[in-house]
């Protein structure tokens, strides 16, 4: 059975308000506010993979994730909590550091298990490959605001990649396996 989680919101941050199209539970403490600088974790594979390590480094393995969220500036990442497997901690990766954890309030029936995968089984050094492509289908005008990799719950258990577009047209999010196979539209 799918668990149905809604909204990630940081509070105390200071941003204008958190982007939730995406992310599936609620973040319960506050973070720093600091504003990092924009990093192209969309196109270079060794900051992604720098960001993603240093965020692997604070939970013990396997990682079993809810969701990793990849912004230009900043990657969030949502992981069972090793000393309490039922709870989810969110670690944030933004200008070179990592922040957290946050306990995370998660939100809907089913079972945390039936979301939970591998982070290791996804290749993240696919991410500016699918982006590339996402791209070129959005046609001019359209820009990636963000990727997701989570579960396609409650369509399959497959894990999946899914681009967002930002932009004057409404486009619908793109999709890609966990290897960065492409997949199609949502």
């Amino acid at each position: 059975m799918c668990l149905l989680l809604f909204g990630l919101l940081v509070l105390g941050c200071d941003r204008p308000s958190a982007d939730s199209s995406s992310v599936r539970a609620e973040a319960l403490q506050g973070t720093t506010s600091e504003v990092a600088p924009a990093h192209a974790f969309f196109s270079e594979p060794s900051l992604l993979r720098e960001a993603v390590t240093a965020l692997e480094r604070s939970l013990p393995e396997p990682i079993l994730a809810l969701e990793l969220v990849i912004r230009p500036d900043r990657v969030v990442l949502q992981a069972s909590d090793p000393s309490h497997p039922k709870d989810v901690v969110q670690y944030e990766y933004r200008a070179g550091r990592v922040h957290g954890p946050v306990r995370v309030k998660l939100f809907g029936p089913g079972e945390l298990e039936d979301n939970l995968f591998p982070l290791a089984e996804a290749d993240l050094s696919s991410v500016p490959a699918f982006v590339q492509k996402a791209l070129q289908k959005a046609g001019t005008g359209g820009r990636v605001s963000h990727v997701v990799l989570r579960r396609n719950l409650p369509q399959t258990l497959d894990v999946r990649f899914r681009a967002h577009f930002a932009g004057p047209q409404d486009q619908k999010a793109v999709q890609a396996d966990a290897r960065g196979r492409w997949v199609g539209p949502s």
